[in-house]
């Protein structure tokens, strides 16, 4: 009864205009609150947590989360929802704003979509660890601001990937209210079909073929990541020989000299051409559009990133 009042009482209504910013452009902000309201439930229905409780826990799962990431406690379980809620909230709103702007930025990338629109041809790619599924909302956004508004009959088949199945949830979620709002566009159709894949990407013995012969890849905040490096490139190596002849391996990530070096080692590894190394030191989101996880940030008393120190960089499969 308590979470179906709070669900309710939170939830935006998808009819209403909160879907569209000024422009027509794809708003990400109210689906991304919509998606932390399906967990926030969750949380409520699986534990029997009073809202109180849910968010006192929030508040110690946030800490621990950021403990973590300055090296200060041990490693974080996505399989939690607490985390899972955690992370989309800090991290999401900001990263598919970058990710959106860094694909407009990628000459490769959009090289590559040229080419496919002149050839009438659908355009693959995948993310390998999609996590809190910045990769297939930043695309689908960008899909429909950047092609359907301008009369470009492209479609996406796009794979997310991570080796956390929990992960999936947030996914669907995300499919779900981005396709509400194309239905409410009268999109004709899917501009990007999305799959949902969770295995284990520690090595290629666990490789698929769903992940074999992209057109394009996406690495979002991975790369820091990796501990294995040797294992990874192998991974990495098996992706590259399947894809054709001009496939563009796109990464994103922290800045720190040894991740970036560890990036341009990994793709120079696996035979790509490395290209366009850039940085970013920016605020990428505004106070209205933070407004929108207001109920949030207030109850836990925590802010989401609203600055990004980032690099990314392309390569390209001769």
């Amino acid at each position: 009864m308590v979470a179906d009042l709070f669900l309710r009482s939170t939830m935006v209504d998808a009819k209403g205009s909160g879907f569209i910013l000024d422009g027509g452009r794809m708003n990400h902000f109210p689906i991304i609150r919509r998606v932390l309201d399906r967990i926030f439930v969750e949380m409520l229905y699986k534990y029997g947590y009073s809202f109180d409780q849910v968010s006192q826990k929030m508040r110690a799962y946030l800490q621990h989360m950021a403990d973590f990431y300055h090296g200060r406690s041990g490693p974080i379980d996505f399989a939690h929802p607490f985390y899972r809620f955690a992370y989309v909230l800090i991290y999401l709103p900001g990263r598919v704003v970058l990710l959106k702007q860094i694909f407009r930025q990628c000459s490769g990338l959009t090289k590559l979509l040229s080419e496919k629109i002149l050839a009438g041809q659908q355009i693959t790619g995948a993310s390998l660890g999609g996590g809190p599924g910045t990769e297939l909302l930043a695309l689908k956004s960008y899909a429909y601001e950047s092609m359907y508004k301008d009369g470009v009959d492209l479609q996406f088949h796009f794979t997310a990937c991570d080796f956390v199945k929990a992960w999936e949830d947030v996914w669907w979620a995300i499919d779900t209210e981005t396709n509400m709002f194309l239905v409410q566009q009268e999109v004709p159709k899917a501009l990007v079909v999305s799959d949902i894949l969770c295995g284990d990407l520690a090595g290629p013995a666990q490789g698929t073929n769903k992940l074999h012969g992209k057109d394009f890849y996406i690495m979002s905040y991975v790369i820091s990541e990796v501990s294995n490096v040797p294992t990874f490139k192998q991974f990495l190596d098996v992706l590259v020989q399947s894809a054709p002849r001009g496939a563009v391996f796109l990464a994103v990530d922290i800045s720190p000299v040894s991740v970036v070096n560890k990036a341009i080692e990994v793709f120079r590894s696996t035979g790509l051409n490395v290209f366009a190394l850039s940085y970013i030191d920016d605020r990428v989101i505004n106070p209205a559009e933070i407004l929108h996880f207001a109920f949030y940030t207030r109850k836990l008393n925590w802010n989401i990133q609203e600055n990004f120190k980032a690099f990314w960089l392309y390569g390209v499969k001769p």
